[in-house]
């Protein structure tokens, strides 16, 4: 029986993925015409749209699911309202719930506090404001350890990629931490969707769901579709890979410094809930002895019912901060046999997993974003001090740097060499593990290296080329405002350089999201991995490679 629904559910995803909008809603009858470019139709109803700058248009804050509160917390997503009136998408909605830190958030108000809501399940999309159809579509899963992050940050405002790259860029919010991978007995109803407690796997999946059946309506083709993602980002486009619910919703990958994770187990899952679930009674002044008694012997709907009773404020003290607002803890889907129906390592191995066309890389310097937070006294207000301080076309001397985050200089003859040996192994992880595994089973495996390194110094030195300074290479996003985590590292001498690495990487996406190969004549030439001795198996993409002025377009 149990066989029988995986099958129909894996159908249902399928028919999901292959409808188109429905052909009843027709936009005369709405008494709308499509003569407005700002106004496209979707299932729940009418998005108005803005132009954020020449040549684009963007509808921000689009809800794909149902906010999941209340009763929906701890549920698989749920369609979304219709609405008649047009929806006026102008504004980003709030960032799905997490501690603020550093690593989000350029306000020292919200470090170490509760921000955000749990009614986040948004999406947003960006196109040039042309009347081209049937453009690539780029499905972008933002970083975080899966406990921080947002599609609100400027460093993933897509207008400058959709506009460079010609195509259809969409990002999206997704449950975190708690909220998002959660498995306790006392939430299961049957549903195997619900029970897998994998929230924010569900979440993106029904994301992409929503994607094949609306996109169309904004000149997307939802037949091609590009899921990438940086970081937890990265890990969870691997986990669309893994899941069969999954299959015909995207058609090529991008992993940026995404490890090749084990998948936990509905076992480890469940004891971790058990534990949460007795602190929270503990909190509420039961004794370790009468929590126990309680969960044993409470009816699962009285169980259910406490638990989504629980404040987030009541919750997230029984989980340990990190380092800049995220969680100690891992938050990887659970393997529970219907989102994930397997380990995550033996299906890779095993080829059992959605095989697409696959860019893989990392940065040459990737613990070099979390080395001056573990060094610096100060940590998170330290580093928002310095970058608020900091001009990058008059820079200061390692001394002052040190002195602004409470570092001491005695770690420095000492900092290239941790750096090199600990990236060196997430490398290993994330890129050529990846590569070697999956080129078993597929061809059309391109990997990099990420290494530009041009900051003004000692940044340079400090942050290199960091885990996820990439990023505001792919979308062509410098800012300098005081909302940007990246504004120290922008100087006008680096700005040639950098401007044209990110044509260079525009480019070969670009290209990639069209033809699932990133080579082009006006490129250098990237070869697909290889494991044969004597070659780097990788392109360095560095300050060197200078794109074309005026940005690139697919060629035909």
């Amino acid at each position: 029986m149990r066989r029988h629904t995986r099958l129909l559910l894996f159908i249902h995803f399928l028919f999901l993925a292959c409808s188109s909008s429905d052909p009843s809603y027709d936009p005369e009858q709405q008494g709308h015409t499509q003569d407005d470019p700002l106004v496209r139709p979707t299932e729940q109803g009418y998005v108005r749209g803005f132009e954020p700058g020449p040549d684009i248009t963007a509808w921000l804050g689009i809800p794909y699911a149902e906010p999941p509160l209340g009763e929906l917390r701890w549920t698989s997503p749920q369609d979304p309202q219709s609405w008649d009136n047009i929806f006026v998408a102008d504004a980003f909605c709030s960032g799905c719930i997490q501690y603020g830190g550093y690593f989000t958030y350029m306000d020292p108000g919200t470090y170490g506090e509760l921000v955000g809501s749990e009614d986040c399940l948004c999406l947003n999309i960006w196109r040039p404001a042309s009347e081209e159809n049937d453009l690539p579509v780029f499905f972008w899963i933002h970083g975080g350890g899966n406990s921080i992050g947002e599609t609100g940050l400027g460093v993933y405002d897509g207008a400058n990629l959709a506009h460079n790259s010609n195509v259809v860029v969409v990002t999206v919010n997704y449950r975190l931490g708690p909220f998002g991978w959660f498995n306790h007995s006392a939430l299961k109803t049957g549903d195997d969707l619900t029970d897998s407690g994998n929230f924010g796997t569900l979440d993106l999946l029904k994301a992409l769901a929503w994607v094949s059946r609306n996109i169309s309506g904004f000149g997307g083709d939802p037949y091609n579709v590009t899921v990438a993602g940086q970081s937890a980002g990265g890990y969870n486009v691997l986990s669309l890979m893994l899941s069969p619910l999954a299959e015909g919703l995207f058609q090529r990958a991008i992993v940026q410094s995404g490890p090749l994770m084990s998948t936990s187990s509905v076992e480890e899952g469940e004891e971790k809930a058990q534990c949460i679930f007795t602190d929270l009674l503990v909190a509420d002044g039961y004794s370790s002895e009468e929590a126990d008694d309680f969960i044993q012997t409470r009816p699962r709907e009285g169980l259910a019912a406490y638990l989504r009773s629980k404040t987030p404020e009541e919750i997230y003290p029984h989980y340990t901060q990190a380092i800049s607002g995220g969680l100690s803890e891992l938050f990887p889907p659970f393997q529970d046999g219907t989102v994930i129906p397997h380990d995550g390592w033996r299906s890779f191995i095993s080829g059992g997993y959605n095989k697409v066309p696959l860019i893989v890389g990392a940065t040459r310097d990737e613990v070099k974003l979390f080395l001056p937070f573990i060094l610096s006294k100060h940590k998170d207000h330290g580093f928002h001090d310095l970058a608020m301080q900091f001009d990058p076309d008059d820079p200061m001397d390692l001394a002052q740097v040190c002195d602004h985050l409470g570092m001491s200089l005695v770690w420095m003859p000492f900092y290239d060499l941790v750096s090199s040996v600990a990236s060196a192994l997430m490398e290993l992880g994330s890129v050529d593990l990846t590569a070697s595994i999956l080129s078993r089973h597929q061809e059309s495996i391109y990997a990099y290296r990420f290494a530009w390194d041009d900051e003004p110094e000692p940044f340079d030195l400090l942050t290199g080329s960091s885990h996820s300074v990439d990023v505001p290479f792919v979308f062509g996003n410098f800012d300098r405002d005081e909302q940007s985590k990246w504004r120290y590292a922008w100087s006008e001498a680096n700005r040639t350089g950098r401007e044209g690495l990110s044509e260079v990487m525009m480019g070969y996406w670009a290209q990639f999201m069209y033809e699932g190969n990133p080579n082009r004549e006006d490129l250098p030439q990237w070869d697909s991995w290889s494991d044969a001795p004597g070659e780097t198996g990788r392109i360095i993409l560095d300050s060197e490679m200078q794109g074309a002025s005026g940005g690139f377009r697919p060629l035909p």
